[in-house]
């Protein structure tokens, strides 16, 4: 499930952890989400497996646009593990 189905972020992990064949990623998630992107990122790693999380940085457009949104990821990661 793309984006980890924003805005339906805890509906999405509860899908990742009941059925074997669903992963999400975290993809242009963080990059729409904006300042939900933290909330976003602490509701999937709480409702699915880690290893069925994917990250992959699509934002699209200008190259600028995919290095923003893997250091905003990375960012709101870190705040979690802090």
């Amino acid at each position: 499930l793309l984006h980890a189905g924003y805005p339906w972020v805890e509906e999405t992990g509860l899908l990742v952890n009941n059925f074997s064949h669903v992963y999400s990623d975290f993809s242009s998630m963080i990059y729409s989400a904006g300042t939900a992107g933290y909330r976003s990122i602490l509701a999937m790693l709480e409702a699915a497996p880690t290893n069925k999380i994917m990250y992959a940085s699509d934002a699209g457009g200008e190259p600028e646009s995919l290095w923003h949104a893997a250091l905003h990821f990375k960012d709101q990661l870190a705040k979690h593990w802090s």
